[in-house]
């Protein structure tokens, strides 16, 4: 199942990557980062083998995630908190709008 939320429900600050990271700083082990993905591109991902659930704050522009072992489809926005379970997704820009979002991925015990 996905799991969405809305940043601003949860705070009143800027959707930030240091505001991302101090959500983080005494909880497991993750890699945090900043990515830009341009308009019409799609972006096939596979987690079965990795670190488990990641999670997508996003800044700007619009796209989709489609999990296609269960079919479940969700399209996300600026303010909008993906979490996704290890699975095999798309990923796909909706729009003309360049999506800018951070990405937090679990690490598993002994990664850095």
């Amino acid at each position: 199942m996905l799991n969405l939320k809305k940043w601003y429900d949860l705070t009143d600050e800027p959707l930030t990557l240091e505001n991302v990271k101090k959500r983080y700083t005494h909880t497991g082990n993750y890699r945090i980062q900043s990515n830009q993905w341009d308009p019409a591109d799609s972006i096939n991902g596979f987690w079965a083998h990795s670190s488990g659930i990641t999670t997508y704050y996003i800044q700007e522009g619009t796209m989709s995630f489609r999990n296609r072992d269960t079919d479940e489809e969700i399209t996300v926005s600026p303010g909008d908190i993906i979490k996704l379970p290890r699975g095999d997704y798309v990923f796909k820009v909706v729009g003309n709008i360049r999506v800018e979002l951070i990405q937090v991925s679990e690490l598993p015990e002994g990664w850095s």
